[in-house]
């Protein structure tokens, strides 16, 4: 019943607005045309005013903007074999203009003979044609323009910065406009000394400066009140948030924010399509409106080609197309808009001017660039301009302790998007992982270092000093945790405080872990070469680590100190590289000097793990550097954690996992070799406890157990101790002498608990060395053996007392082999150094040996 009603109503409508003709159709009463097969009808704010005599400047940039994309389209013939058509229609920014157009539209459909696509209108007027949507009469769209509100707000902070330390007072009427400036002002060291909806002057105030934040109308009417206040000056800062034209309402010496203007008159002049393209594609491209009513007219297009496309396939004759149903339309992202525009990459922003308005004209004082392609709508000046001195940033901050926006505000905030996305870590699916994986990281370094220092404790001898190995495992945790302020939203604490302290703990966590690495490897070059072969002082090579990682120091903190540009920036430009440059240098050292130690098997094959590492180190920074150079500025916080933990994690995997597992294969040979001599009561005999404590190469070894300078007894002239350093051990790994009377060993130098370095006092005893195939030509030769932990008595020297032992001796080693057979030279009368000697050559009767005669 009710649809017949309606029916009725627009057959009545239809025959009154009929009677103006005496034709069939009325005539066309739209504004401006552009003919199509497929025709769009565009409700636009051009003209207000009692009478609809004023026209809008912006209204004037949506018709131009609309006009240049249905162009556009049909330039590059985004829909096959169809004519995008366009018809512009005033609403006088009047309710009931607008339902009058809509009718007049709806009879309208019957009188055309194109494809009819619908009205396209503001949002704002969507509540008073909801009657013609809900019944399907004609197709209804509706289009907002781009929300620019935090953006704006961004760039108007930045330019304040650069011309005032102060606001006296902020007029804005709305919570989320309000707090954003807030919030903006003090990450930039504003200070905004009051605030609300209206205007309230201190009297002993010669001048303030004002800032205006709303509709044109509420800033008209701020601006007029402030203007019959007397007594002193004023500047003001307005910020239209509509989107108007405010020129001509702020008084001189004041300042403005505002688009690009157009050339109205220019391209009102242009009738020719190519012409008017050419000349409106710059103010058209870097508009605001691109993306309000040109990206709704892009998205109706693009959902006209589909429509086109499953109906058509094989051409417009003989197709029959649908009712358009723009309840089906998609929305498209802002990159998408340009890209189907063919609008090139770098040409992929929004254009602001501030302008200030002297006696007769306006000048632009600064330009900006809003990136919409991105969600965070990325702000850059076109030109660098020093900010002031005296911001509340860094030491001035406590100069605003008494400021509005520095103080904890209380109240309702507006819950919107941008709102909700204050939360203290970033939204991402990558903030949980990578959290993970730090803990992870840091729970594998504290077992590791747990158990270097049980080792260090409970062990004799120790391969190597583990002070740098225990900095190396801090330092990569502290390398792990820097990735925390990189998953931090940079709202909820504070962008530039945030950002300086990213830059300051990411480059020194680097430059600490590569200075160790770096450090090591160069003694470890050394020692190979014989320069430090006998001896690695371990307070060189702290010194070497302090130096190397106080340049980085030096560095960083200049930069977090006397820097005043914008960390937020830096953080994620090039210049954040430049500041790493003397950690690359670090690690392309470290990969230089790592060829040279990866064959060197001291400290548990140290060189092995560090070449293996510097390679691996190597291939992730060319990586991550390579993803932060070409990725947008947005996502390059996600590339360096992802760098800063897949260094950790090398570091772990490459060095401390394989130092582990050296010391722990170790300690289970070492129990091996305990338990095949368990069996035999050897007591406390000298060669033994040089067998089990001379297995290794003389390389640094380190002595954890107890003991002073005063227990380490020199030796008389002539020692009887004898090592076995082969380098085809059997047997790696110590056993421990039955002897209860432990003293500290001697080696290339000793540690003792506190880590202090010794001087030993060594006797260089006088032996004869006879090769096992040439015994009539002896070689005389001077060694010098560590001292073992057992005493025994020294018997005097005497050539019938002459003992001979086969041994290895590193360096010196020969061709031939002793057969089987052949008999081995007479021993001591003692069972038990028979017995010891005979296990000796059961172990070793394989191996090329040496005889070493001891007088």
């Amino acid at each position: 019943m009710s649809s017949m009603i309606w029916l009725i109503f627009l057959s009545v409508v239809q025959t009154i607005l009929g009677t103006e003709d005496q034709g069939l159709c009325p005539k066309n009463r739209s504004l401006f045309e552009i003919p199509g097969n497929a025709v769009l009808s565009v409700f636009l704010n051009i003209n207000h005013g009692p009478y609809c005599n004023v026209t809008s400047s912006t209204g004037l940039e949506q018709v131009f903007t609309a006009s240049y994309v249905v162009h556009l389209l049909n330039k590059y013939e985004s829909i096959s074999g169809l004519l995008l058509g366009l018809k512009i229609f005033d609403t006088c920014n009047d309710e009931m203009t607008v339902y009058k157009q809509a009718l007049q539209t709806t009879v309208d459909m019957d009188c055309t003979d194109h494809y009819e696509m619908g009205i396209l209108l503001p949002t704002e007027y969507t509540t008073i044609l909801e009657p013609l949507r809900n019944y399907s009469v004609l197709p209804i769209s509706s289009y907002n323009e781009q929300n620019l509100t935090r953006p704006l707000i961004s760039l108007m902070v930045h330019y304040v910065s650069t011309r005032f330390e102060t606001i006296d007072v902020l007029l804005v009427n709305h919570d989320f406009a309000l707090n954003s400036f807030l919030d903006a002002t003090k990450e930039a060291g504003i200070c905004v000394k009051k605030y609300g909806d209206s205007l309230e002057l201190e009297e002993d105030e010669t001048e303030a400066v004002i800032a205006a934040i709303g509709q044109r109308n509420d800033i008209r009417q701020w601006i007029e009140r402030g203007e019959k206040m007397q007594g002193s000056r004023k500047t003001w800062i307005a910020l239209p948030l509509d989107g108007s034209n405010v020129d001509d309402v702020i008084p001189p010496g004041s300042y403005v924010v505002r688009t690009s203007p157009f050339d109205l008159d220019l391209l009102q002049e242009i009738s020719s399509p190519d012409l008017f393209l050419e000349a409106a594609s710059s103010p058209v491209i870097h508009s605001p409106h691109l993306l309000g009513i040109g990206k709704a007219i892009v998205e109706l297009a693009q959902l006209l080609r589909d429509i086109h496309k499953r109906n058509c396939p094989r051409g417009t004759e003989s197709c029959v197309m649908p009712r358009f149903n723009a309840n089906t339309r998609q929305e498209m992202r802002n990159a998408d808009v340009y890209n189907a525009l063919r609008i090139l990459p770098k040409s992929h922003s929004i254009k602001y001017i501030v302008a200030m308005r002297s006696q007769q004209e306006m000048i632009d004082m600064a330009a900006y660039r809003v990136e919409p392609a991105n969600s965070k709508f990325r702000i850059t000046p076109e030109s660098k301009v020093p900010k002031m001195p005296k911001l509340c940033l860094k030491k001035h901050a406590r100069n605003c302790d008494g400021c509005a926006n520095f103080k904890k505000r209380f109240g309702p905030r507006s819950v919107t998007k941008d709102t909700l996305d204050r939360g203290l870590l970033k939204a991402g699916n990558w903030i949980p992982i990578f959290l993970t994986v730090v803990v992870c990281g840091t729970f594998a370094c504290g077992v590791i270092a747990v158990f270097i220092i049980y080792r260090f404790i409970v062990e004799d001898v120790l391969d190597g000093n583990p002070a740098l190995t225990i900095v190396l495992i801090l330092a990569n945790v502290f390398t792990l945790q820097t990735v925390l302020p990189f998953c931090i939203n940079d709202d909820y604490l504070g962008a530039e405080h945030l950002n300086s302290r990213k830059i300051l703990v990411a480059t020194l966590a680097f430059g600490l872990d590569f200075s160790v690495m770096l450090s090591r490897a160069f003694f470890l070059v050394f020692s190979k070469g014989g320069v430090f072969t006998a001896h690695i002082n371990g307070y060189l090579q702290g010194l070497m680590v302090f130096f190397m990682f106080c340049v980085q120091l030096a560095i960083s903190v200049m930069f977090f100190a006397l820097s005043t540009d914008d960390s937020a920036v830096v953080v994620r430009s090039l210049s954040f590289i430049a500041l790493l440059g003397y950690d690359i240098f670090l690690l392309v050292s470290l990969f230089v000097v790592c060829f040279f130690i990866s064959r060197l098997p001291r400290n548990y094959r140290e060189g092995k793990c560090f070449f293996g590492t510097s390679i691996g180190l190597l291939i992730v920074w060319a990586i991550w550097l390579t993803c932060f150079i070409l990725v947008e500025p947005e996502c390059r916080d996600t590339v360096v954690s992802f760098g800063i933990i897949s260094t950790a994690y090398l570091i772990i995997i490459g060095v401390l996992i394989p130092r582990t597992y050296y010391m722990v294969k170790h300690l289970a040979r070492g129990k091996e070799f305990g338990q095949r001599f368990g069996s035999t009561d050897l007591g406390p005999d000298h060669r033994i406890n040089t067998i089990a404590r001379q297995n290794r190469p003389f390389y640094d070894y380190v002595h954890s157990g107890g003991g002073s300078t005063t227990n380490l007894q020199v030796t008389s002239a002539y020692p009887n101790y004898y090592g076995s350093p082969s380098p085809n051990q059997k047997y790696l790994g110590q056993c421990r002498s039955a002897d209860t009377r432990r003293i500290p060993g001697y080696s290339n130098y000793g540690y003792h608990t506190e880590m202090r370095e010794v001087n030993n006092s060594y006797t260089i005893p006088q032996v004869c060395i006879e090769d096992a195939d040439s015994r009539t030509s002896p070689v005389d030769r001077s060694a010098t053996y560590a001292r073992p932990k057992c005493q025994r008595k020294r018997k005097p020297k005497d050539d019938k007392n002459c003992i001979e032992t086969d041994v290895y001796v590193e360096g010196s080693v020969t061709a031939a082999r002793k057969s089987h057979d052949e008999i081995y030279p007479a021993r001591s009368s003692s069972p038990r150094l028979t017995q010891t000697e005979a296990t000796i050559r059961e172990e070793n009767e394989d191996d090329e040996v040496n005889r070493i005669t001891r007088f």
